[in-house]
């Protein structure tokens, strides 16, 4: 059993990754804080970019088409949207070993000797979305060392709108078996709350609802705690984003951002 485990990182892919990149950061006032050249290994670009102790980060395929998973994710459900659900935990080798006993694939398993270990679960076994654990070495405190961001992300947090991810909310023509299937995998109770299905983690929620649009199965919305909701509206109004009838919700990269009053 693992002393915790965090999400830590959503993921996003792009198209255009300059266009999502200025929207995210000129909507929810936050900065660039790494690009990893090695992402290029897979045939991407990528950018990150803190909220609070958690990280938004949006990929894009270096060269257009279906070459790469990125590529083809992008056609399958239809243009931008959620990719990944990274977290972090004390022990990756707890949730290895879980995996296999569900009969689950890894798409990518690998020690970065002294900094981190990784372990990315195949989509079609787990339903969704990629599934990743990672542990960091020395990253035990939530302001410590987050190798996939670089070694002075923490000077890149910028809290005036935003202040944390509190949920991802993801859809599927079976919520119910979804959920039950990332709650074994995360050995976490599932709870019915609201019509939707949801698996708590130490520092946020997973969700699962019914198909809500025509794109499938994926990740449909992100929670955000702010702290100057007219802010993000006006910013999302200039750069002409679709923002929802009640301000509450902004649209980019194909994900809704629900907006939560932070307190």
């Amino acid at each position: 059993m693992c002393k915790y485990t965090r999400l830590r990182q959503i993921c996003l892919v792009a198209h255009d990754i300059g266009k999502v990149v200025d929207d995210l950061c000129d909507v929810f006032a936050i900065e660039v804080c790494h690009r990893d050249p090695n992402v290029a290994h897979f045939g991407l670009v990528n950018a990150l970019m803190p909220v609070g102790t958690s990280f938004i980060e949006v990929v894009s395929p270096k060269v257009p088409g279906s070459s790469t998973a990125a590529g083809r994710y992008l056609g399958r459900r239809g243009g931008d949207g959620g990719y990944m659900v990274i977290n972090d935990c004390d022990d990756v080798g707890v949730y290895r070993d879980r995996a296999a006993g569900l009969g689950i694939r890894a798409v990518e398993d690998r020690s970065y000797v002294g900094k981190a270990d990784l372990l990315q679960l195949h989509p079609r076994d787990t339903g969704g979305a990629i599934l990743e654990f990672d542990h960091h070495v020395g990253g035990e405190s939530l302001d410590a060392s987050y190798h996939w961001a670089g070694s002075e992300w923490q000077r890149h947090i910028k809290t005036t709108r935003v202040r944390a991810i509190e949920a991802i909310t993801l859809q599927s023509s079976e919520p119910s078996r979804l959920a039950h299937r990332w709650g074994a995998i995360l050995a976490r109770e599932v709870r019915e709350n609201d019509h939707a299905w949801e698996v708590p983690l130490d520092n946020a929620r997973l969700r699962f609802v019914g198909t809500m649009d025509t794109r499938g199965d994926g990740i449909s919305s992100i929670d955000i705690a702010v702290a100057d909701r007219p802010s993000i509206i006006a910013a999302a109004s200039l750069r002409g984003l679709a923002i929802n009838e009640d301000g509450h919700a902004v649209n980019i990269c194909g994900v809704r951002f629900r907006l939560r009053n932070a307190f």
